[in-house]
């Protein structure tokens, strides 16, 4: 009696928990309908390229922003220490006693960020947190880019996701051409910072390029700081100038 009572509790709990599974995944599919989330789908490959088994169940308990927020605080317990593969714990041990400052390569960074935007896309912190450490630490310039753009290209609104691109391809080889592409995205957005637009007139004035020069030092005639009302007012005037003289 006591056994089939037993095996009928067990039909009870596994019965509940089937069905809390099928009513979240309903829920969750109704709501994807009438709103657009702008996440990475489930069953895509870029979301089969990073996650884990556990992300995959959370997400069909509907917890996808847990399941971004685990992956960060994994990524940052991996950066914050150096990996076992790169250097064994009892070696990090002991040359922390005798004060030696330690930095690992991180070879895996790239990997833990990469699933951690692709969780959650809208993590914006995970994404210029990441690109930051990549580029201006670890001095992997490629791996912070692609990592912006992967963000950028599922969500061509994030106009920060450009404006570390335009930083990063400047400081990496010069490429004012390519900043340029980054910066006319991000100067689209009216919530762009003004210093955006700033260093995207004075790169087309060092090329001469003074008409978009003009452009650009247009949309600031009406900023609220003083300075750079009358700085830009400055810059029209000469530019104006300028565009008269090569006629």
């Amino acid at each position: 009696m006591e056994a089939a009572t037993n095996k009928f509790k067990k039909f009870l709990n596994l019965s509940a928990i089937i069905i809390l599974f099928l009513c979240v995944n309903f829920l969750r599919i109704k709501a994807e309908k009438n709103f657009h989330f702008a996440n990475t789908p489930l069953f895509s490959k870029e979301f089969s390229e990073v996650a884990h088994y556990q992300d995959i169940w959370l997400i069909l308990l509907g917890m996808r922003r847990i399941a971004a927020d685990i992956a960060f605080i994994q990524l940052l317990q991996y950066y914050g220490d150096v990996p076992a593969e790169e250097l064994p714990r009892e070696k990090v041990l002991e040359l922390k006693r005798k004060g030696v400052l330690i930095f690992g390569v991180h070879r895996e960074l790239f990997k833990y960020a990469l699933r951690t935007i692709r969780l959650d896309r809208n993590f914006e912190f995970a994404v210029t947190y990441t690109a930051a450490a990549l580029a201006w630490v670890q001095k992997r310039d490629e791996e912070a880019i692609k990592i912006l753009e992967d963000a950028l290209n599922f969500r061509k609104t994030y106009y920060q996701a450009s404006l570390y691109l335009a930083a990063i391809t400047v400081r990496k080889n010069k490429a004012e051409k390519e900043a340029i592409k980054y910066l006319e995205e991000a100067i689209k957005f009216p919530d762009a910072p003004f210093l955006a637009k700033v260093i995207l007139a004075e790169i087309y004035k060092r090329q001469k390029d003074y008409r978009n020069a003009l452009r650009v030092w247009s949309m600031l005639l009406d900023i609220r700081q003083e300075y750079w009302r009358k700085r830009a007012q400055k810059e029209v005037f000469e530019l104006l100038q300028k565009i008269q003289n090569q006629k």
